[in-house]
């Protein structure tokens, strides 16, 4: 079996809005302690926006993303939280990786949903060297569903 995430997708979903919750917590103590928050409600006003555009943007592009991906040969062992799904190589039609996001995403698209939903999105593992190209493990992945469904 290989790990096709990325540890960084811990990291991405676990520990870097932990820290950034916490820093945010203290700056917001720190700003009601000495008064500046009651002083300038603009102060606060811009702790609370650039709180909750953080909470949209990991709950848009992180959040929902498998925790863990293996490949087992014909088929993915895809978990996220305490949900564990089987995905058959035959089922996936389409593989999206992102060029500009930091992290990268990988989109899989399956012919059926499973218990994930229809697109099953992770932080994949490895580096891609151009780019502007596809992301390797994105090819190999689509070259070889392709292959399991017959198609040439």
């Amino acid at each position: 079996m290989r790990h096709l995430t990325s540890f960084s997708g811990v990291l991405s979903k676990r520990v870097f809005p932990l820290v950034f919750y916490g820093f945010m917590g203290v700056a917001a103590i720190g700003g009601l302690l000495d008064g500046e928050l009651l002083a300038h409600p603009a102060s606060a006003l811009g702790l609370a926006l650039v709180v909750a555009v953080f909470y949209l943007f990991q709950k848009l592009l992180v959040q929902d993303t498998a925790d863990e991906v293996l490949d087992c040969g014909s088929y993915l062992l895809v978990r996220r939280g305490r949900t564990k799904d089987r995905i058959e190589l035959r089922d996936i039609v389409k593989v999206d990786a992102s060029l500009h996001l930091s992290p990268p995403l990988m989109t899989l698209h399956l012919a059926r949903p499973g218990k994930l939903g229809r697109l099953v999105t992770f932080i994949p593992a490895g580096e891609r060297l151009n780019p502007l190209g596809e992301h390797p493990l994105a090819q190999e992945l689509l070259r070889r569903a392709e292959a399991a469904r017959g198609v040439a």
